[in-house]
């Protein structure tokens, strides 16, 4: 399994839960964005994107247009997103990331070769990521715009003995625009926890294990 990590202000348009496959289209919300973008560019009007509008360089919007012209050829890849800007590709496929790298290796800010080991255990444990220290909360939560995360505003400021959350992923809670946000949490009880209160506005949650502690582990889905 390989990995290239590319940074680009469009790449949070990418995220999977955000598109639903239409036909042989793969991204309508890029799809949508890019069109956006381009009747901006025929006005002479700014290039603007997200919650926060901010500005999109002609460079990166003509990269992501590549880009996914890219991924509209391939299925052999998964996608995580990263403070809304960067983009991790997973694939088996060597030749997929150097097509990507191809690209623009100017954008690119990691590529990794997974380990064997590393590859047999992610692939049986779809919902967990390696990291290379031992991680303080076990679990990634990422939210979605659906329900109302706002509720537990007050409840994450006051057990922050229980949870890392940024600021702006609190403030975004209140604005109700959390699509992409994250926080963590120190253990499976305080993740029930939270899924009680605002199920339905997770969309992901990714288990943190310790490179060290492959071992430890059944290759069983958690």
């Amino acid at each position: 399994m390989y990995k290239v990590c590319i940074r680009n202000s469009l790449a949070s348009s990418f995220r999977r839960e955000m598109n639903r496959a239409k036909g042989d289209e793969k991204f309508p919300l890029v799809t949508k964005v890019f069109e956006q973008l381009e009747n901006a560019r025929i006005t002479g009007k700014s290039l603007t994107y997200g919650y926060w509008s901010k500005n999109i360089r002609e460079i990166e919007f003509n990269y992501a247009k590549d880009l996914h012209e890219l991924l509209n050829t391939h299925d052999d890849y998964k996608i995580r997103i990263e403070r809304g800007v960067y983009m991790w590709l997973y694939s088996n496929t060597k030749s997929l990331i150097d097509k990507i790298v191809d690209l623009d290796e100017n954008v690119v800010t990691d590529i990794w070769d997974v380990s064997e080991e590393n590859k047999v255990f992610l692939l049986a444990n779809q919902n967990c990521v390696i990291v290379n220290s031992p991680p303080e909360y076990d679990y990634k939560i990422y939210l979605k715009s659906q329900g109302d995360p706002a509720k537990i505003i007050s409840w994450c400021k006051n057990n922050m003995d229980k949870i890392r959350i940024g600021e702006q992923c609190l403030d975004n809670m209140s604005a109700g625009w959390v699509d992409g946000n994250y926080f963590f949490v120190r253990d499976e009880k305080v993740l029930m926890l939270v899924r009680m209160m605002i199920g339905d506005s997770i969309c992901r949650v990714e288990r943190q294990v310790y490179q060290d502690d492959l071992d430890k582990y059944t290759y069983e889905s958690k």
